[in-house]
């Protein structure tokens, strides 16, 4: 029966498809078309529909005409169908609305889909009755009128999809907003998130994506706009953390915040989202008068853009894919159970996949691509029995795929891709245990069986309900014909030929297929491992483009001169492929241009002129393209232009003062150039928007512009690593909004400005390796939002100021290399996480017994090369993240003291040049992750402990003479990276490592009184390159197994008390190019073959009277040989009768002196 199960499904499938195939029968045509590889489904989209009458098709050449168009019911009423014969539109048929009696014209105003350019819109203004403002879909532009936010009848408004600009204008408080339904997205709008809609209480649907707005997400949506039911803010340039008040927002159903730039975690307290937890079928918004004027909006659902209208109200569901959200999936996300779809794709997500993934019952799509994510994949997923999309790929999960129900139907094993733990079907990577596999198998049999007999079931059903109705009820049969109109992407998925294409996991040329689609507007083809050229054919076949997305594939050759005939080509990005050829300069034929995105290939050349042409564009991106010319002056025309990146090319000259003309910057970057001069002051007066200036890594000169202080907005300022002179200017502290400020690496000089304690949103702020002098300013107490605190590497002097303990969310602090003095605050960061603190090479004075006592978020402490003093805090032992600890060079005295921690995190401890005396630290073997050890020059004594080769794993112990610092920091925003760069006695000479100091392994105990045997344990470190124990009274003799140390380099056990031969195993260190064993009182023939051949200056070998054979001048005889034997056997016993006869007479004299005193 299970062998036939599946020729019946085939039949049964055909069945339904066919059917469905008839009730589709209407023409369609392709408008839009994505491939993008980070999607699980790959598709067309059609814009067609059964209901002619009821569907407005747009087919002319208006902007974004590639989406289609609202349905709108209207009752066969053909005397309701108004039209606008005296304005500019009457070329195209105006909305049809219905409601119920004779139109209001001065109610309704929608001009839809036209290609109107106009940006005049005042005449709206005379409409106080106007409920429903339908604009979208034209070519619209300039700013929205102040005066549209006083029609306060105003419900719907759609300016969607024009070319608007600008911010939304503020309101006046007393403005009372009706507002039900707003979309303004597909726009060029800026600014923060608009302020005027602070009011609308009212307000169930508000999309604004795809613009340009940026700042953080106010947190008054989830209190002010509590009737939220759809909340789309795609697309933009967002930042921060998600506000958890939006959880109060208890009617949401959509939350779409893809592609922005928002950090942090997702908020728990999204678990709480009450109409996603028990999703209620409602009336859409926008029903006016009893009209029928339907709302809608656009969704990736399942990978592919889809505008939802009629069942708009039945979808609920959360995108926040391609942002840079850290941290875990919170549990309570599966509280949501009305969800449809999550995709949570393209972040930094770790830990593992929630376990109770699979109580969201009625979900059909989630992605969890491309994320940090790692565990095995619960089994509760296998229960989501209506999931039809799923992706899973490029994390590190693990353990076998769950099997199973539904999960059984997804067979694309691409969706578990770049997991390198996970095993069994799909992948072609089998598990280990055979048993349970067997047993899976077995038990997939009954489950197949059993799926074979519901599918059976189910059509046979479904068929004569669904013809039964067709058949009876008509209402019933205009619902399941939408119904099929929302399920005809899926059914045209198994169907068209870019299901055949991507099924067989294509890695080819450009498509030919695509070529062959006809009227599309919309290709993204991104993320893919296509190569070869470009077609030349790609404008004649598809010349209605408006979005081309070549990006991050391996394309090669020029970029052909043929694209320059894509007249309606708004949208070009090629980035990251091997396009070679330079910047076409057909590009500056191309007005309409808008995004520009070339980098990451190797294009060479110079910067075209005549991009200067292209007044519609508002994003240039050709960073790391090879480019070698001057900028170009003519660049500064782009009056519209909102981002500007150039960074990693090999760009010479100045900065043009004409660039002053991109008067609507807001992101400007030319980093790692060659550029030199002065940096334009007229730039600072011109761009009211910047946000982000960033010129770092050039050879610019001259001062710092005081005209900075203009830029209002500007929150990131990078001009590190060039070569500023001057002093700060004052003028900085007028840049309230700034956020993170890098001065560093430049010839700065004076002091710090009082005036940067005004920077109270300032998270990082960073001048070292400057000239700066004086003191640090008290007013850095009121930075209250500072971070990072870089200040090292200056020459900075007095105490630090006690308001720095006001800083209350610093995490790292690095002041070392300076001339500062005084005693560390007892309370500096107390209560604060404090992660990394530098204030090595100063003059700091004091204990720190109480100023590092407790911070448990500290990782690295480095003190070394100050004048602290007593003994070292117990508590030190017992952060719990605490792997950095550099206490050299400093007063500390004592002993060091045990501790009750079982785990101590340490991996580098260094405590060289101090007064700490005892026996070896016991502390140190409960330093399982220790790695590096500095215990030099101090007054340790006593013996080498045996557990030092197996309680401390991973121990390569080294000896520095000088502090081992860390230098010049990263430039990444996201954390300080250092190098660690150490001072070794190397082969006999000090020598500085810094880049391969990981590749470093050695033990250096030289120059303390250890005493007893060099225990046989260190010959386990069969990683150390060096081992240094010279100068100590070690006795017993050189280890047998010495030997086995297969990468030693350098051997020094000089002076010190050894005896015996020297190991035979020692000739075995084909590695060893220095070797000292001088001072001691070994015996015996020298070793002799491979690498110690080479080893001829004997003073090596010197001062051990018992040593003979090369490169000594002393010849091995076996009577010498057995008389030295026989002289060290007379010697010892000699010693013992001399130390026997002493401990005798020392004895014998106490008896006397008992006696006498007895007598007396």
């Amino acid at each position: 029966m299970a062998a036939k199960a599946p020729l019946v499904l085939r039949l049964c499938l055909f069945l339904c498809i066919s059917l469905s195939l008839l009730l589709l029968s209407s023409p369609q045509r392709v408008t839009s078309l994505s491939l993008d590889a980070d999607e699980d489904d790959h598709y067309y989209h059609y814009d067609g529909d059964e209901d002619d009458d009821n569907y407005y098709h747009d087919d002319d050449d208006d902007v974004f005409s590639g989406r289609p168009a609202r349905r709108i019911y209207d009752g066969d009423d053909d005397e309701n169908y108004y039209r606008n014969d005296e304005d500019d539109f009457s070329s195209r048929p105006a909305r049809r609305l219905y409601d119920g009696g004779a139109v209001m014209p001065e109610k309704y105003n929608v001009l839809n889909g036209n290609s109107s350019n106009s940006s005049s819109g005042s005449a709206f203004c005379r409409l106080l009755s106007l409920q429903i403002l339908d604009l979208s879909n034209n070519k619209l532009t300039g700013k929205l009128p102040d005066c549209w936010w006083n029609l306060q009848s105003l419900q719907f408004m759609d300016l969607s999809h024009n070319r608007f600009s600008g911010e939304i204008p503020a309101v006046k408080t007393s403005y009372n907003c009706s507002l039900e339904s707003v979309h303004l997205a597909g726009n060029g709008f800026t600014g923060v998130f608009p302020s005027a809609l602070k009011g609308c209480k009212t307000l169930v649907t508000l999309d604004i994506g795809n613009n340009n707005f940026f700042g953080g997400i106010p947190p008054w949506i989830g209190k002010g706009l509590s009737s939220l039911k759809i909340l789309s803010l795609r697309s933009n340039n967002f930042t921060g953390e998600i506000p958890s008040e939006l959880s109060h927002l208890s009617q949401l159903q959509l939350l779409d915040m893809t592609n922005n730039s928002l950090t942090g975690s997702i908020p728990t307290s999204f678990g709480n989202l009450t109409s996603m937890k028990n999703p209620k079928i409602v009336s859409s918004a926008g029903s006016l008068d009893g009209s029928t004027y339907q709302d809608r909006i656009d969704i990736i659902w399942k990978g592919q853009e889809i505008i939802f209208q009629k069942t708009l109200q039945l979808m609920t569901g959360i995108d926040l894919s391609g942002n840079s959200l850290s941290e875990c999936i919170p549990d309570e996300l599966t509280n949501l159970q009305g969800l449809r779809f999550l995709n949570l794709s393209r972040n930094n997500l770790s830990c593992g996949i929630p376990e109770n993934i699979g109580s969201l019952k009625n979900l059909e799509s989630l992605d969890l691509s491309s994320n940090e994510i790692s565990g095995a994949i619960p089994p509760s997923l296998a229960g989501i029995s209506t999931l039809s999309t799923l992706n899973l790929s490029y994390n590190h999960l693990s353990g076998k795929i769950p099997t199973g129900n539904q999960l059984q139907t997804f067979t694309d094993p691409s969706i578990y891709s770049h997991n390198s733990g996970l095993c069994g079907p799909p992948l072609n990577i089998s598990c280990t245990n055979a048993s349970v596999a067997s047993d899976e198998r077995d038990c997939r049999t009954c489950e197949d069986q059993y799926f074979y007999y519901c599918v059976m079931a189910g059509v046979v059903f479904g068929f004569w309900l669904w013809f039964g109705m067709l058949l009876s009820i008509g209402t019933w049969r205009y619902a399941i014909f939408s119904f099929v109109d929302g399920m005809q992407c899926k059914v045209m998925q198994k169907v068209s030929s870019v299901d055949k294409f991507l099924s067989r996991g294509n890695t080819d040329h450009f498509p030919e297929f695509i070529l062959k689609s006809g009227n599309v507007t919309y290709l993204d083809l991104s993320q893919n491992t296509l190569f070869g050229k470009i077609p030349d054919t790609l404008p004649e076949k598809l010349p209605n483009l408006r979005y081309l997305n070549l990006s991050i594939n391996a394309f090669s050759g020029p970029i052909p001169a043929s694209l320059g005939k894509l007249t309606k080509l708004q949208d070009l990005r090629m980035a990251a492929n091997n396009l070679t050829g330079g910047v076409p300069e057909f590009l500056g034929s191309m007005p309409q241009l808008r995004i520009l995105e070339l980098g990451d290939n190797q294009l060479g050349g110079p910067i075209p002129p005549v991009l200067g042409q292209l007044q519609m564009l508002q994003r240039l991106d050709i960073k790391n393209s090879g480019l070698s010319s001057t900028l170009p002056s003519q660049l500064g025309n782009l009056k519209n232009l909102i981002f500007f990146e150039l960074s990693l090319n090999q760009l010479s000259g100045g900065l043009p003062p004409e660039f002053a003309g991109m008067r609507a910057m807001r992101y400007f970057g030319i980093a790692r150039n060659i550029l030199t001069g002065d940096i334009p002051p007229e730039l600072f007066t011109s761009w009211p928007e910047l946000i982000s200036f960033q010129v770092q890594s050039n050879s610019f000169t001259g001062k710092i512009p005081p005209e900075l202080g203009k830029a209002k907005k500007l929150q990131y300022l990078y001009l590190f690593s060039n070569n500023f002179t001057g002093s700060i200017p004052a003028e900085l502290g007028e840049l309230v909004e700034l956020s993170e400020l890098d001065l560093s690496v430049n010839w700065l000089t004076g002091s710090i400005p009082k005036s940067i304690g005004r920077l109270s949103q300032l998270t990082r702020l960073a001048l070292f390796f400057n000239e700066l002098s004086g003191t640090i300013p008290p007013e850095i107490g009121n930075m209250t939002s500072l971070q990072m605190l870089n200040l090292n590497s200056n020459q900075l002097d007095g105490e630090l100021p006690p308001t720095m303990t006001l800083l209350r969310n610093l995490n790292y602090i690095d002041l070392f290399g300076n001339k500062l003095s005084g005693i560390i605050p007892s309370d500096l960061g107390r209560g604060v996480r404090l992660i990394d603190v530098s204030l090595a090479n100063n003059s700091f004075t004091g204990d720190i017994s109480e100023a590092f006592s407790d911070h448990p978020s500290l990782t690295y402490l480095d003190l070394s090369y100050n004048r602290f003093t007593g003994n070292l805090p117990e508590n030190l032992w017992s952060l719990p993240a605490l792997k950095f600890l550099d206490l050299s060079n400093n007063g500390f005295s004592g002993e060091i003291s045990s501790t009750t921690s079982s785990n101590i995190p340490l991996e580098t401890l260094y405590l060289a040049n101090n007064d700490l005396r005892g026996v070896f630290p016991s502390v140190i073997k409960q330093c399982r992750s220790l790695i590096a050890l500095d215990l030099g020059s101090n007054m340790f004594f006593g013996h080498i402990p045996i557990w030092i080769g197996t309680s401390v794993p991973l121990l390569q112990v080294q000896h520095f003479s000088v502090v081992s610092r860390r230098t010049e920091p990263s430039n990444n925003r996201n954390q300080d990276e250092y190098g660690d760069r150490v001072n070794i006695f190397w082969k006999g000479r000090e020598q500085i490592f810094q880049r391969t100091v990981d590749s470093v392994v050695g033990i250096d105990l030289s120059s303390n009184s250890l005493t007893e045997d060099i225990p046989e344990e260190l010959t386990y470190l069969q990683g150390l390159l060096f081992l240094n124990l010279s100068r100590n009274t070690l006795s017993g003799s050189i280890p047998g197994r010495i030997g086995s140390l297969k990468l030693l380099e350098y051997l020094d056990l000089s002076s010190n008390e050894l005896s015996g031969v020297i190991p035979p195993s020692i000739s075995n260190l084909l590695s060893l190019s220095m070797l000292n064993l001088s001072n001691n009182r070994l015996w015996g023939e020298i070793p002799t073959g491979s690498q110690l051949q080479t080893l001829v200056d004997p003073s090596i070998y010197g001062n051990n009277l018992g040593l003979c054979g090369f490169p000594l001048s002393i010849a091995c005889h076996a009577s010498t040989l057995d008389e030295k034997n026989e002289d060290h056997e007379k010697f010892d016993m000699s010693l013992y009768y001399s130390i026997g006869r002493s401990y005798a007479k020392v004895a014998h004299i106490k008896a006397l002196f008992r006696c006498k005193s007895a007598s007396k």
